[in-house]
C-alpha cells in the first residue's frame, strides 16, 4: 500500500476515497483518530491505495506527491462565493427533501 494524499480534513479524505472508488479503485483512510498526537503527516488522515493504483491515484486526485504540501493543504482557497454557493446548495437539499 502507499499513501497517496495526506489532509488536515477527515471529511477531504472521505471525499478523495469515494472519487478513487468511483473510479474503481480501492483506497483507505488511516489515522483520522490520530488527533490527540502531535502534528505532522503520520498523525494527519490519509489515503492508501495498492501500489498498483499509485500512478492512477495521483492523476485522479490531481497531488503531485503524497507529503508534497499541495496534498496536505488546498491548492487555493476557497473564494467567498464558492463558499457561498455550497451553503445555499445544502440548504436548497434540506428544503427539497423537507418537501417530499
Amino acid at each position: 500500500m502507499r499513501r497517496v494524499l495526506v489532509t488536515s480534513n477527515p471529511a477531504a479524505a472521505h471525499i478523495a476515497v469515494a472519487s478513487l472508488e468511483n473510479a474503481d479503485i480501492e483506497a483507505v483512510v488511516q489515522g483520522e483518530h490520530m488527533a490527540g498526537l502531535p502534528a505532522g503527516p503520520n498523525a494527519l488522515p490519509s489515503v492508501w491505495v495498492r501500489d498498483e493504483d499509485f500512478e492512477q491515484a495521483i492523476a485522479i486526485l490531481g497531488v503531485s506527491t503524497p507529503d508534497s504540501p499541495a496534498s496536505v493543504a488546498p491548492k487555493r482557497p476557497s473564494s467567498p462565493l464558492k463558499i457561498l454557493a455550497v451553503i445555499l446548495l445544502a440548504v436548497a437539499t434540506v428544503i427539497c427533501f423537507q418537501l417530499l
